[in-house]
C-alpha cells in the first residue's frame, strides 16, 4: 500500500496497481467460480458463463432456459451457510423410505433433504433433519476446522 499525508491530521491510503489487478481478478474468479455453482444446480446444459474481455465483467449465457427472470434471481441471491442436526440413523435411499420411518406422516419439525453426496451405486440419498436447532453462517463469527492431533486428519469445525 502507498501512504501519503493529505493535512496534518489525515492520511490517504491507497492499494499499489499491481496488488489492486490481482483482487479484482480474484474477485472476478470467485464470482465466476460462485454463478457456474448456482447454474449448474438449476441443471441448465451447456452454459457459458467466462469473463468478457480484459474488463471486470462476466458473460453469462444459457441456451433454452425458459425463465431468465428466475435464472437471474438465482444467480443475485445470497448464500446462506445452514447446518441442520439429523434425526434418527442417517441416510435414505427414498423420500418414501424416510417417511416410513415415521408411519407415513412426518412430524411438524422435521423435514426430508436430499443429501448432495449420492450413494455408493450413485443413486441420491435423503436425510431426516430437525426444521430448527441448527445452526447458520449468521450464528458464526470465528470459524476454524480443528486437527486430530494423532493422525493430522480434520476431526471438527470449531466455532
Amino acid at each position: 500500500m502507498d501512504v501519503s499525508s493529505t493535512a496534518s491530521d489525515a492520511y490517504a491510503v491507497q492499494l499499489k496497481p499491481a496488488q489492486e489487478a490481482t483482487f479484482r481478478q480474484q474477485s472476478v474468479d470467485q464470482a465466476i467460480s460462485t454463478i457456474s455453482n448456482r447454474i449448474n444446480a438449476l441443471g441448465v446444459t451447456e452454459p457459458t458463463i467466462q469473463r468478457r474481455g480484459t474488463k471486470d465483467e462476466i458473460l453469462i449465457q444459457f441456451p433454452g432456459v425458459s425463465d431468465p427472470a428466475h435464472v437471474e434471481s438465482i444467480i443475485q441471491s445470497t448464500a446462506l451457510l445452514e447446518l441442520k442436526i439429523v434425526e434418527g440413523l442417517g441416510s435414505f435411499p427414498s423420500e418414501t423410505s424416510a417417511l416410513q420411518q415415521y408411519g407415513g406422516v412426518l412430524p411438524p419439525n422435521l423435514q426430508i433433504i436430499p443429501s448432495v453426496e449420492h450413494s455408493a451405486d450413485g443413486s441420491q440419498t435423503y436425510y431426516v433433519v430437525r426444521t430448527s436447532g441448527g445452526i447458520t453462517g449468521r450464528d458464526l463469527k470465528n470459524a476454524y476446522v480443528s486437527r486430530d492431533p494423532n493422525n493430522g486428519r480434520p476431526r471438527s469445525v470449531s466455532a
